[in-house]
C-alpha cells in the first residue's frame, strides 16, 4: 500500500504516473469521505498497488512509527 500525503491532487498524479509506467486501473479513484480517497492499479507483473489518501491514516501511521 502506498500512503499519500500531498492531498487529493497527489493521489490523481500518482495514479496517472503509475498508468504511464504500464499499470492498469484495478479500482478507480474513489472519494470515500472528506479528504479520504482510495484507488488501486495492477502493475505489469500482476501486483495490486493500493493508493490511499487519508489524514486519519497518516496520524495513526505517525503515532505508531515515532522515533
Amino acid at each position: 500500500m502506498l500512503v499519500l500525503g500531498g492531498g487529493s491532487q497527489s493521489c490523481k498524479r500518482v495514479l496517472d504516473e503509475l498508468k504511464e509506467l504500464g499499470a492498469s486501473e484495478y479500482k478507480p479513484r474513489i472519494e470515500r469521505g472528506v479528504d479520504w480517497i482510495t484507488a488501486s492499479v495492477v502493475d505489469p507483473f500482476g501486483n495490486i498497488i493500493g493508493l490511499i489518501h487519508s489524514p486519519h491514516y497518516k496520524e495513526i501511521w505517525n503515532s505508531i512509527h515515532q522515533s
